[in-house]
């Protein structure tokens, strides 16, 4: 039986983006280079549920707490081996950012945001 986790790769290295927490490590299980046939399927019911509790949030974004990915590996009647990958979590909520957050920023900066979302 093939591991499931021996192509999975380890950044140590992940692209830092400005404004955001900085990451440790980034672990990829497998994707689009692994060569394998995996596959995360999700339906409407579930979609339209995190869209809806995304659309009630200020920052139009859902928080999946406690998250974590179960895969598991299937057979086809005619043989084909292939994987599923499984979103598990706890009840997905609404992200919320308080409306009096504020932060300093030089004059120069905020120009430079201004200029870039107006090319939009």
């Amino acid at each position: 039986m093939t591991n499931p986790f021996s192509h999975s790769k380890i950044n140590y290295h992940p692209l830092q983006m400005s404004g955001q927490d900085e990451i440790l490590r980034e672990y990829t299980l497998a994707g689009p280079d692994s060569g394998r046939d995996c596959r995360l399927i999700l339906d409407v019911k579930t979609l339209g549920l995190l869209l809806d509790i995304a659309r009630s949030s200020n920052t139009k974004r859902v928080i999946l707490h406690g998250a974590g990915i179960n895969l598991k590996v299937r057979k086809s009647q005619a043989g084909h081996v292939y994987e599923t990958l499984h979103l598990t979590s706890r009840q997905p909520t609404p992200e919320h950012v308080s409306s009096s957050l504020s932060f300093e920023a030089p004059v120069s900066y905020a120009r430079q945001l201004i200029k870039g979302f107006a090319k939009k």
